[in-house]
């Protein structure tokens, strides 16, 4: 037995612009979705700031009782529907990429981005290791964050628990990023790095392969137009770059002038338990599908083998644990500024990856200079 629920995705223009005008876009899609009977809306990730490394939105990170909250909630009352967006959230003394699922009565559901991709880190930190579902009148919700969605442990953790999977996000394009440099740009695939970033804004396409091995339908909701921000952390950003391409390090004076740009990756659609697409955005810019999918009544189960992964499992935990101790540093500058001293203590998970980190760098210098010492007293040496 099934029961049909009208659903829909909003794409919006994913630059950094004010607060107030992509409310105000945002309202706009809402209502017209809601006009046509959509029960569910879903928001691309940071719906209501824009996507970027900028510093200004450690100024746009709200508490949850603020502007952006608020305005989602008066949305779902006005138009009885279930809204889900994501903003940067103030929470006692950290800030998170937290997604809100906020139902017509005024409820809230919350889930936070596990893992931030490498540079979000200087402005949020990770979330708190568990899953959680929204016990909803429309059926069980689960959502992933952003680069939250390349991870298959998150994926076979919601299995046979939901009912319904939502992914948001607002991604660039890391097979076409460029490093904008005071004299040109380089193409990040073209100096020694397109093997490891070129596949990391696939996950998105994939989500669709892992809903369907679920069994369940899913809403994917994203942003669109150009990536463009500074560079985070620019000194120790060209550093690490410098081992890719060794012509970056002429830049390091300069390379507080440096930005990335790139387009988003656009893909917001709709898609049923089978995997096959009800409706896909089909703009470049902001947009809005409404479609018809099947609930199940009763739990459904993973059907087959998990796909086989585009971001391999040595590239996740590479930028998970590098960039969990690079960016902490950064992260932890950033809110103190903004918000006071007493913000972004030190969190156990970075001490571990930490040490981590120093112990392995420890082996591998061990090992190397032994091979080298066996390399000099015999070309046999094992």
């Amino acid at each position: 037995m099934f029961r049909s629920i009208f659903v829909a995705a909003v794409q919006l223009e994913a630059a950094l612009s004010p607060v107030d005008a992509r409310l105000a876009r945002a309202e706009a899609y809402i209502a017209q979705a809601a006009e046509q009977g959509a029960q569910l809306i879903v928001l691309p990730a940071q719906f209501a700031t824009g996507a970027g490394y900028d510093d200004v939105l450690y100024e746009r990170t709200e508490a949850q009782d603020e502007q952006i909250v608020a305005w989602m909630k008066a949305q779902a009352s006005q138009h009885n529907i279930y809204l889900v967006g994501s903003l940067l959230l103030w929470d006692v003394d950290e800030v998170y990429h937290a997604a809100l699922l906020i139902s017509p009565d005024g409820a809230v559901w919350r889930w936070d981005q596990q893992f931030p991709y490498i540079w979000e880190r200087s402005l949020y930190r990770d979330g708190h290791e568990q899953i959680h579902i929204a016990e909803t009148a429309l059926g069980r919700v689960g959502i992933l964050l952003g680069w939250d969605a390349a991870h298959p442990a998150l994926w076979r953790r919601y299995a046979a628990n939901v009912d319904l999977m939502l992914v948001l996000h607002s991604a660039p394009n890391w097979a076409q990023m460029q490093l904008v440099t005071p004299d040109g740009a380089y193409q990040m695939a073209k100096i020694g790095l397109g093997a490891f970033l070129g596949n990391h804004a696939a996950y998105v396409d994939e989500a669709a392969l892992e809903a369907k091995g679920m069994g369940v339908p899913l809403i994917i909701a994203g942003g669109a137009g150009t990536f463009e921000s500074l560079l985070p952390a620019p000194r120790q950003s060209i550093a690490v770059l410098t081992a890719f391409h060794k012509g970056l390090l002429s830049f390091i004076r300069s390379a507080h002038q440096m930005h990335l740009r790139a387009h988003f990756v656009r893909h917001t659609a709709i898609y049923d338990a089978q995997g096959r697409l009800v409706h896909r955005a089909a703009s470049t810019s902001d947009d809005v599908v409404v479609g018809e999918i099947k609930i199940a009544s009763l739990p459904p189960h993973p059907q087959g083998h998990p796909p086989a992964h585009i971001v391999a499992l040595p590239d996740l935990m590479t930028v998970d644990a590098v960039s969990s101790t690079w960016m902490a540093p950064i992260y932890r500058r950033g809110v103190r500024w903004q918000w006071g001293a007493r913000m972004a203590p030190a969190s156990h998970k970075t001490r571990i990856w930490v040490w981590a980190i120093i112990f392995i760098s420890i082996v591998f210098f061990l090992i190397g200079r032994q091979w080298r010492r066996c390399n000099a007293r015999s070309a046999s040496c094992v």
